[in-house]
């Protein structure tokens, strides 16, 4: 579940969380201490998502879509890219979601993943997942990715691929269609892609302004780097990573 974005988005669309899986315990406090913990004091958490595959069909509150940000570590190219057989388990994620779609059946499932997923073992991770998923009775839709810059109007350029895929028997065939695209009408039903949105929000706009303790600047006294530094950040509004 992360911090709760994909439940944030469900939500304002009329969507009502049955369940959330987070293991991470600095997510969950970001997590608990959004408006839906006070509304819903009694909302079912399991915080391994592996243990949850573990519970039998009836444990499993029903639900029509899955939705999660399974674990990107293993597939990142800023990490190992140990994929399914990570060493920290992480690589379970996954199969741990197909035992869930297998025994509940939902109708649809949104996963989001880091782009490199694409290209992880020359792509043979990514084609293997889908197969996976459309065994458990899923059309799998073509993985996109999309850029939050781009699509969600926010100042970060950050790329992730989504994978969408509706349960054959429950929903019947979908057409995908991207944004500019027309459908062909082959199906009734339609899934479209989000069109990009101009951004209006820049980085200036949400960062403090006052009273920022001297600890968070680089200056010429702490840092020997200081003279590089300043030579390559000259863009206002842009975050340089170091």
């Amino acid at each position: 579940a992360g911090i709760g974005g994909m439940r944030f988005a469900f939500e304002e669309w009329g969507g009502a969380c049955t369940l959330t899986s987070e293991i991470d315990e600095h997510a969950r406090a970001t997590y608990a201490a959004q408006k839906w913990t006070r509304e819903h004091p009694n909302h079912q958490y399991i915080h391994d998502a592996n243990e949850l595959a573990e519970l039998s069909e009836k444990a499993i509150p029903r639900f029509d879509v899955l939705v999660a940000g399974f674990p990107c570590q293993p597939y990142s190219i800023a990490g190992l890219r140990q994929g399914l057989h990570d060493e920290k388990g992480r690589g379970q994620v996954f199969l741990s979601m197909l035992e869930i779609l297998q025994k509940k059946k939902p109708k649809a499932f949104l996963l989001e993943n880091v782009k490199g997923l694409q290209s992880h073992d020359d792509g043979k991770t990514l084609e293997y997942m889908v197969q996976e998923l459309e065994k458990c009775g899923y059309q799998v839709l073509e993985p996109t990715v999309l850029n939050s810059m781009t699509h969600g109007g926010v100042p970060q350029n950050r790329e992730r691929l989504f994978i969408v895929g509706f349960h054959k028997r429950k929903v019947g065939k979908v057409e995908s269609v991207k944004a500019g695209e027309k459908s062909s009408g082959v199906s009734s039903k339609v899934f479209m892609w989000p069109n990009e949105k101009k951004m209006k929000t820049t980085l200036i706009d949400v960062l403090d302004k006052d009273g920022v303790p001297e600890k968070y600047f680089y200056t010429a006294e702490k840092y020997e780097c200081y003279k590089e530094i300043k030579e390559v950040a000259t863009k206002p509004g842009v975050a340089y990573q170091w």
